[in-house]
């Protein structure tokens, strides 16, 4: 018991709103290396609660010690990190899956750029009250070539070949997301399909999904596409 009170005291905190989101790519990451973290998830999904309220994170936002307050968010000890790319990267190296060279590293830069790309894609029509059928279609349209340009470069059972790196967990997140809002994006990807479907079958990342453990949204709740 003493050893996992140490453990938890020592452990990272991921702070995030209690969705998927920006949040998902690290915890996975966290997840498949095994490292122990605990979660401050704002406004948890629970029946009747009002999304729209953000007071539990304002009051937390100026009394945490960050530099520039936001969300996501990570406290590991007295290290205090923000903004999403930022988390993902230091845990990366912190975890070996950073680069080995000052070129492999520009390239993992990139990927994580590139990625971000998808995710934006996604996020501007999902929160579009407003989109018409044939927005709808623009934007699928424009994931599929996203999608085709990582389906070129894979190079292996990961993106930079026999090694997971942390732009994997990002794409690997946002791979899901498109699988199940619709299928049809990835369909000429049967690498990109291969990719997911055996890092979704891994040991600790299949745990994590059937632990119950993960949000059940992957956007806010108020996003006018649901999947």
């Amino acid at each position: 018991l003493l050893h996992n009170q140490i453990s938890l005291i020592m452990a990272p905190t991921l702070g995030y709103w209690d969705i998927r989101g920006l949040a998902e790519a690290p915890r996975l990451l966290m997840e498949y290396a095994g490292v122990e973290y605990s979660e401050k998830r704002y406004n948890k999904d629970v029946e009747g609660t009002d999304f729209t309220d953000r007071k539990e994170w304002l009051d937390d936002k100026f009394s945490l010690g960050l530099d520039f307050p936001n969300l996501p968010y990570l406290i590991d000890g007295d290290f205090k990190l923000t903004e999403s790319n930022a988390i993902l990267r230091y845990l990366g190296r912190q975890n070996g899956f950073g680069g080995s060279s000052a070129e492999e590293e520009a390239i993992l830069n990139m990927l994580t750029d590139a990625i971000f790309d998808i995710r934006n894609g996604v996020v501007r029509i999902v929160y579009n009250s407003g989109a018409s059928e044939q927005d709808v279609a623009n934007v699928k349209d424009a994931q599929k070539a996203r999608f085709a340009k990582m389906e070129a470069f894979i190079k292996g059972k990961f993106l930079m070949g026999d090694s997971i790196k942390y732009p994997d967990f990002h794409l690997l997140e946002m791979i899901d997301q498109h699988l199940r809002w619709d299928e049809a994006i990835l369909a000429d990807c049967p690498k990109l399909r291969k990719y997911h479907a055996d890092f979704y079958s891994s040991e600790r990342i299949k745990a994590y999904v059937e632990s119950g453990k993960r949000p059940r949204h992957s956007n806010y709740p108020l996003a006018t596409i649901k999947y």
